[in-house]
């Protein structure tokens, strides 16, 4: 960067000592399914894991 700014990534941002690689999977997945479920792509088993991975994390 010619400006004298430097480069600031999101994922440095975000990084907390308590988000472990594997809490990071979990949230995705939880997000996807929650993605889905907002589509209108929802069925009673993606719910179900939709609610059981919301409450695990």
């Amino acid at each position: 960067n010619d400006d004298g700014l430097r480069d600031i990534t999101k994922s440095s941002l975000n990084e907390k000592p308590w988000i472990t690689s594997e809490l990071r999977q979990l949230i995705k997945q939880r997000n996807k399914l929650q993605a889905q479920i907002l589509n209108g792509d929802t069925n009673a088993e993606i719910e179900k894991k939709f609610k059981k991975m919301r409450n695990k994390i």
